[in-house]
């Protein structure tokens, strides 16, 4: 494994940015590498995952959940839906608004490629002992976390799902205070659906899930 610095390229690699950079095109190339035979990008893995996991959102959702902005989640989803991965139906409640579903062919696809993406990640920290990865991990999702909104396509937050524990913990916090009206539907990555309020939720969250989210700070 070669990890000496060439001397003419000594001033970008010295460039956080540029680093960043050249790691992404290798992630792109070693995920198409690996997922070939399935003609999947990296971007529309992706989407695939997040339509998977919250069925019924939308186009926004999608953009919104999957940081990418609105002309690739278009462009993106378009592709899927043609390949018939992706079911577009009018909502049962609004009309106007199109729920995305992953097709039974979606789903086989993604259960197919589960080994070919797992390798694909593990090929990407090879360079990297166990230790080091844990180290990786966490400050990729602290800088990606603390800098979202800089992104030009920022996650949202309130659009994600949260997970059965994040779900109990928020519920018992401000269950007392709501009524049945004031509940949302929102489903959890394990296909389990339950009432939450988005924006309590949100709150519950962002303040540390044990505070009153209602409470000054």
């Amino acid at each position: 494994m070669q990890n000496k610095t060439p001397r003419q390229l000594g001033p970008l690699y010295a460039r956080p940015g540029f680093l960043l950079w050249r790691a992404h095109h290798i992630a792109v190339s070693i995920f198409s590498d690996e997922c070939r035979e399935f003609g999947i990008t990296a971007p529309q893995h992706a989407v695939l995952s997040v339509v998977q996991q919250v069925a019924g959102t939308d186009q926004a959702g999608v953009s919104r959940m999957a940081g990418l902005d609105r002309f690739t989640t278009a462009l993106v989803l378009s592709n899927l839906i043609k390949r018939g991965l992706i079911v577009r139906e009018k909502g049962s409640r609004d009309r106007r608004r199109y729920c995305l579903q992953i097709s039974p062919l979606g789903l086989e696809l993604m259960d197919r490629m589960q080994s070919c993406a797992v390798h694909a990640q593990k090929r990407l920290t090879s360079a990297f002992t166990l230790r080091e990865r844990r180290v990786f991990f966490a400050l990729l999702k602290r800088m990606v976390t603390v800098l979202n909104d800089d992104a030009r396509a920022p996650i949202d937050e309130a659009a994600l799902p949260l997970t059965r524990n994040q779900l109990r913990r928020v519920m018992k916090v401000i269950q007392p205070r709501l009524s049945s009206s004031r509940r949302v539907r929102r489903i959890a990555p394990d296909g389990k659906q339950a009432a939450v309020p988005i924006r309590q939720a949100t709150a519950a969250l962002r303040y540390g899930l044990d505070a009153d989210p209602s409470s000054p700070q």
